[in-house]
């Protein structure tokens, strides 16, 4: 007596493609999955919004842009667990390596600081500040607090434009020097501030927003 075929294996998540996932985790037809992804443009057009623009593009309800944005931000954490971290930061592109994955997918502006030790290795990267889409208020002083807790010789910043331009603003320049200044008393070197866009990063240094204080190690490779 013939055997009725054995049902194919799922499609590993990894290997569905966007309609099919969107299809899953937010229990939609696949038509209508097809035609959210049609509408919004992909997944690239849903990065780093909060849940009511996600509402307002998809047509969702509240509760499925809710979902949406969750799983987003999960899987922005994720992109900054998926590897090892480079311990050694002496260019922007290792800085970016460690801390721009997960900024560009965040839906509000954060202010991220990578305390360094005296030979540019990492001690620890914090996500200090938490702001809105179109803001963050950044304290200096707690900067340079956990600075001197962790007796870190070098610091970095890296902060987000959930816009998508990563041109440094006439706030983010101040911000910068204040931050220098700071340093500077207190022999701390601020060796760069990145600006995350989506796509896109701007490196201050590098572009010449902003050049370290005399004396800072020359060996860095900016």
């Amino acid at each position: 007596m013939p055997q009725p075929a054995a049902a194919p294996p799922p499609v590993p998540p990894a290997l569905e493609g966007e309609a099919d996932l969107f299809s899953t985790l937010l229990d939609l037809p696949p038509i209508e999955s097809r035609a959210l992804v049609d509408r919004v443009g992909g997944l690239r057009g849903l990065l780093g919004e909060p849940p009511e623009a996600l509402e307002r593009a998809s047509g969702l309800s509240p509760a499925r842009a809710r979902r949406l944005a969750a799983a987003l931000a999960l899987a922005g954490r994720a992109a900054g667990l998926a590897g090892p971290r480079p311990r050694l930061l002496r260019d922007p592109d290792a800085l970016f390596a460690a801390v721009g994955p997960a900024l560009a997918l965040a839906p509000v502006e954060e202010l991220h600081v990578v305390y360094l030790d005296a030979r540019m290795q990492l001690i620890e990267l914090r996500r200090m500040f938490v702001g809105s889409d179109m803001c963050v208020v950044v304290e200096p002083r707690e900067i340079m607090r956990v600075a001197l807790l962790l007796r870190s010789r070098h610091l970095a910043l890296a902060h987000n434009h959930p816009s998508g331009d990563p041109e440094p603003s006439a706030q983010d320049l101040a911000l910068t020097r204040r931050l220098a200044e700071l340093c500077g008393l207190m022999g701390i070197d601020l060796v760069d501030h990145l600006v995350i866009g989506r796509p896109g990063w701007v490196s201050m240094r590098r572009d010449g927003h902003y050049q370290p204080r005399t004396g800072a190690n020359p060996a860095f490779v900016w």
